[in-house]
């Protein structure tokens, strides 16, 4: 047979399957496949775009030479906050600290110094670094996760300006299983997001090595921070501050011995310029001192200077290392040089290398801007040079800051001093007077020293009117007249608030207690602030204070508004004198003065008979006429009031006036003085009758007339209404009274007889044959529901009673897991554990 050729086969179709293991296969990549989503993902990222846009504020602080960046490094007792502090000097400065304490300065890059300031567990010390810190670094315990320390510094960030806040999570070491320490891992940084923003940054420090932190963990951390952009936040873009990183007793030797040491003191500090220029002559104010005077401020040499910006120096990528080993951290003993040397070799330095260092740099940066505009004049667009809104204001901001600073470039240094104050970035050493002689005798560097600036209007005294709110995790309702501490702008003191509503913008209502749940207004007096600053208000300062220590947060509202604050005020008064519609009143003023004041208002009688007051009555003395709508009783069984609880007498009707009485708040000021007590956490203000009253160990007073006693009121008894019989005539037939008396004879259809038919009888029968069936298979229905239910309720315990005996065993098992856990724990605390800790 001859052999045939085979047909050939089809070629396989490509279908475009392993298009995608292609090299620089993109096609279609994420495209919406319907222009319903297409619309809604561009509607999206126009929002997404938008959000990330804030309002443009002006940033004051200078490029050339920006202050120091502050670091501070917060969290719990034993998590790792001295060790972090030594790793991270360690990192930039190439040196160990023995015994860090204070502010420590470093340099970080070409143009960025960081100084690096550790807050201990104390909650001024916390606040008045939440004030300050540009970046912080917020350790948390992996082992142990969040504590309450952690929740309030969070919130204080919130009411006083929210800066950079970094996590760091320590002691991740401790958990052994991988499992569990990705689990871990997952849960606190769904919490830390929930908490600042999702997307924060969040470091994990694994373990120590030689008594510091693993280093390529440290540099990755120390990267991250060295590149950080800050946008500068309101409050420290309106005030200035220093934080001092040395301080000085100027005080004559002979006028200390001869007091004492209880005279007030002169001092001096010494810190980098911050936020906005510094005034001579200004008020400042430190936080836990007091209000202080300045005496003179004088520019000193930089301590910890930046880099030379040399040509060699602009064209490399990063600082080099040998640049970075330069430390100030005069509190731990490191680089605690005369500044005076360094501010007359100031002006030498700067008229000698000025010429040589800045003309290289100046010449080429203006080499770069003229081949950058050559090449934006030959390819950019016209259309596209045009700016938004946003762009606009920024760059106009952009030139009146360039404008301003070219108006000074022509004043010598004395002179620009005196005009616009000391820039901020330099290095000065103010001299303060009238220093309290505590704040040297018992200075501590662990807790932070700030010089904040004050405004003109915030050096008054006033009546500040807030919109507050209960904080939710404050389990106590604050009430009305209670003391209570308040941090706003750089003070904090104690005072007496009033809470009050606004009542449908009538008038300021008085509350008793704050409203839960919901903003209200208070008033109390203290110094004015700027409307819009933030605060927040604790009950106590006391580190030994169980629970959440913010009682509230709010914000300044207008200071010029004139508030007036009523309260509801209830008068009593008994009629003496009774006619028809007319009564004299007396017992509710005490004069006929305060009687005219009210003539006109509206009364009322227990009873719920309403009148008003007409005129008064020559006697007694605040007696008045009245008038009413009905007669006013004379019973005593009316009488709803407490004061009255003998029903033996007749008492007369009880009239009541409701009005509105003016309330002041109490002029009280106790500014808080924690840096002047030897225990900066033993601070205590002015304390309740109560709390006074508990702590001495006396009882409580009792009035007999305040016991409450049992009421009782006899019931009332009306007469029936009677109608004239001659009136009844007059009255149309509808409005007359319709009397019936009592049925006595039986009517017809009760005596009437019903006789029925054959057929009627064998119907009525079959009915009620009928329900005798239907009644007997209801009966026969319910007793088998019976028998199923009983047999439903023997199943259902047999399964509960397995069940029970398995969580009997889950239970045992989970105790016995638990006991061991607390027995290595204990052994742990025996071998060298960590102090006691509030958990969340």
């Amino acid at each position: 047979m001859e052999e045939r050729p085979h047909k050939p086969h089809r070629e396989k179709k490509d279908k475009g399957k392993g298009k995608e293991k292609q090299k620089g296969f993109n096609e279609k990549a994420f495209a919406p496949k319907s222009g319903r989503r297409a619309d809604r993902q561009g509607r999206r990222n126009v929002e997404r775009d938008q959000t990330r846009l804030h309002v443009p504020q002006v940033n004051r602080t200078p490029d050339d030479e920006p202050p120091p960046v502050i670091v501070a490094i917060v969290g719990p007792p034993g998590v790792g906050k001295t060790t972090l502090l030594k790793s991270l000097v360690r990192r930039y400065a190439k040196q160990t600290l023995n015994d860090a304490k204070g502010p420590i300065t470093v340099v970080s890059g070409k143009k960025r110094r960081l100084t690096f300031i550790e807050c201990n567990n104390d909650l001024n010390s916390m606040i008045d670094i939440g004030k300050i810190a540009d970046l912080v670094l917020l350790m948390i315990d992996g082992s142990f996760g969040f504590e309450m320390e952690t929740f309030e510094f969070l919130n204080i960030l919130q009411a006083h300006g929210f800066p950079k806040v970094i996590g760091v999570l320590t002691h991740l070491d401790l958990i052994k299983k991988a499992a569990t320490l990705r689990d871990t891992k997952k849960a606190l940084k769904k919490r830390f997001w929930t908490e600042i923003y999702q997307g924060a940054k969040l470091f994990y420090l694994s373990g120590v090595l030689n008594g510091r932190y693993p280093d390529s963990e440290i540099l990755n951390l120390s990267r991250f921070i060295s590149v950080m952009k800050f946008r500068p936040l309101v409050f420290r873009n309106s005030h200035t501050y220093v934080l001092a990183d040395r301080i000085e007793d100027l005080t004559s030797r002979e006028l200390v011995r001869t007091t004492e040491g209880k005279c007030d003191r002169t001092v001096t500090m010494y810190g980098y310029v911050r936020g906005t220029h510094l005034r001579t002559g200004a008020k400042v104010h430190i936080p836990g001192v007091g209000d202080l005077a300045v005496k003179t401020i004088e520019v000193l040499g930089d301590p910890c200077p930046l880099p030379g910006s040399d040509a060699e120096q602009e064209k490399r990528r990063k600082l080099s290392e040998k640049k970075k080993l330069v430390l100030h951290a005069p509190m731990s003993d490191v680089g605690d040089e005369d500044e005076e040397d360094g501010e007359g070799n100031e002006g030498e330095n700067d008229d000698e290398e000025s010429p040589k260092v800045l003309d290289p740099a100046a010449a080429l940066a203006a080499k770069k801007e003229a081949l950058k505009r050559k090449f934006d004049a030959q390819y950019d667009d016209p259309e596209s040079s045009k700016m938004d809104f946003y762009e606009e204001k920024k760059d106009e901001m952009a030139r009146q800051l360039a404008l301003n600073r070219a108006e000074f470039d022509g004043l010598d240094a004395e002179a620009r001093a005196l005009v616009e104050g000391f820039r901020p970035g330099q290095y000065v050493r103010i001299e303060l007077t009238d220093v309290p002689c505590e704040l040297i005798e018992n200075f501590d560097p662990a807790y932070p020293l700030v010089v904040g600036g004050l405004l003109p209007v915030e050096e008054r005294f006033g009546f500040v009117q807030v919109r507050i709110k209960r904080h939710r995790w404050f389990t106590r309702t604050l009430k009305n007249n209670d003391p209570l501490i308040i941090s706003v702008g750089w003070r904090r003191f104690q005072t007496v608030p009033i809470y009050s509503l606004d009542d449908h913008s009538i008038r300021m209502r008085m509350l008793k207690y704050t409203p839960e749940h919901m903003h209200c207004y208070a008033t109390f007096y203290g110094p004015i602030s700027l409307p819009n600053t933030g605060f927040c208000a604790f009950n106590s300062l006391d580190g030994s204070a169980p629970g959440f220590r913010i009682s509230a947060t709010g914000v300044v509202l207008n200071i010029d508004r004139s508030v007036k604050i009523v309260k509801k005020i209830k008068l009593t008064g008994v009629p003496y004198k009774i006619y028809k519609n007319t009564a004299f009143v007396k017992d509710m003023f005490s004069s006929a003065l305060e009687v005219v004041k009210f003539e006109g208002a509206n009364i009322k009688t227990v009873s719920g008979i309403r009148g008003q007051i007409k005129k008064a009555l020559p006697k007694p003395d605040g007696a008045f006429r009245a008038t009413f709508e009905d007669k006013v009783l004379m019973s005593g069984t009316s009488i709803g009031l407490a004061v009255f609880t003998s029903t033996d007498e007749v008492w007369p009707d009880i009239i009541f006036l409701r009005a509105w009485y003016s309330v002041q708040p109490r002029k009280f000021y106790n500014p808080v003085t924690s840096l002047l007590l030897s225990d900066k956490g033993q601070w205590t203000g002015m304390r309740l009758t109560g709390q006074v009253r508990r702590e001495e160990g006396l009882k409580t007073p009792l009035d007999v007339n305040s016991t409450y006693k049992r009421i009782e009121r006899p019931a009332r008894r009306f007469n029936p209404l009677v109608v004239p019989k001659k009136l009844q005539a007059s009255l149309p037939y509808a409005s007359k009274t319709k009397v019936m008396l009592p049925q006595r004879n039986q009517t017809y259809l009760q005596k009437r007889a019903v006789v029925m038919e054959p057929e009627e009888r064998k119907a009525v029968a079959l009915l009620q044959q009928i329900r005798a069936l239907r009644k007997d298979q209801v009966v026969r229905r319910k007793e088998k529901k019976d028998e199923k239910k009983v047999e439903r309720q023997k199943k259902l315990a047999k399964e509960e009673a397995f069940k029970s005996e398995k969580e009997k065993e889950k239970r045992k098992e989970y105790m016995r897991v638990a006991g061991q856990k607390s027995k290595r724990a204990a052994e742990m605390e025996e071998g060298g554990g960590r102090g006691k800790r509030r958990k969340t």
